[in-house]
């Protein structure tokens, strides 16, 4: 039987691979900057909160106070996309009202 401990540990992620899912944001930074007037980043997977949050509370720290994120699937789209905007300057909300906002609790 799986404790609530055990459940928190499912959606912990080794700080490697939290490196990896860093270095492949950056990469799509990369790749869609200048396409919006905000930076973007498309990555492969969907990841639970806690897991976004961590991810993303290092692009807040470094920044970007507005963060979005959102999973292809929570948009009726085939699963296994994240999108994720971050800006320094507020995002309008007609782009951002389906998606999750990164706030530093």
């Amino acid at each position: 039987m799986l404790t609530p401990e055990d459940v928190q540990k499912l959606d912990q992620m080794s700080d490697s691979k939290i490196s990896k899912l860093i270095s492949n944001i950056d990469r799509s930074i990369k790749h869609f900057h200048g396409d919006y007037p905000w930076e973007y980043a498309l990555i492969d997977g969907e990841y639970p909160t806690p897991i976004m949050d961590a991810i993303l509370k290092q692009y807040f720290d470094a920044g970007w106070k507005y963060i979005y994120w959102g999973k292809s699937s929570e948009h009726d789209e085939r699963p296994g996309i994240t999108d994720i905007m971050l800006s320094t300057s507020p995002i309008d909300s007609k782009y951002v009202n389906d998606h999750h906002c990164y706030t530093n609790i």
